[in-house]
Order: C-alpha cells, then structure tokens, then sequence
C-alpha cells in the first residue's frame, strides 16, 4: 500500500499505530477532517496532507519530522524519521508552532 487518501471526513483521531507497519507508505492524505494529532508515521513518507483540520502542536510529537543522527532515543522510536518526506501541507490547523528542524528534503 502507498497511498492512503482519507479525505473530507469525520475523522477525528487515529490510533498510535495505525499506519506504523506500512513501511511502504508513500502518501498520506488526510485534509478536510477533525484530527487534533498525528499518530506514528511510517519513515518512508513523502507526501503528507493534513490541511484543514484541528491539530493542535501539542498533538504533533517533538520529533515528528526530524531526521535522525543515528541516534537511538525514544522519541525516534515514536516517530521515525522523515528523511524522504518532500511535501508537507499543514494549513489550517490550530498550530502555534511547529517542531523541527524539519528535513532538508522537503519541497513544498
């Protein structure tokens, strides 16, 4: 599976691990629901859509989009990390901050 499109819907949580085993995850569009956070996501991420809902910063773990240094801690186990993500839409939301630092491979 590389593509998971689950837009305009009610959604408003996803458990923890719900995408953690899809290693070929490529996409994950999730615009136009009520999510307050994101759940662990898999490290081969590309594209990720998550306007238009109601995540709070809180709700966005603090190494959600940082790339690793070889380093083991467990913050990098919750949220591996997003070295190929290359598009992130977080417009929208209820954000008074953003974690980061964010990967160099980001586009858009």
């Amino acid at each position: 599976l590389k593509r998971i499109d689950l837009s305009n819907n009610l959604i408003s949580s996803i458990d923890n691990d719900a995408f953690r085993l899809l290693h070929a995850l490529q996409d994950l569009i999730l615009p136009e629901n009520q999510l307050e956070a994101l759940p662990v996501l898999p490290s081969g991420i590309e594209f990720l859509d998550v306007h238009l809902n109601r995540l709070q910063s809180s709700g966005i773990q603090p190494a959600a989009f940082r790339v690793s240094q070889g380093l083991r801690s467990t913050i990098y186990h919750l949220h591996q990390a997003m070295e190929k993500l290359q598009f992130l839409y977080l417009s929208d939301n209820l954000l008074d901050s953003i974690p980061g630092p964010l990967p160099l491979s980001l586009r858009s």
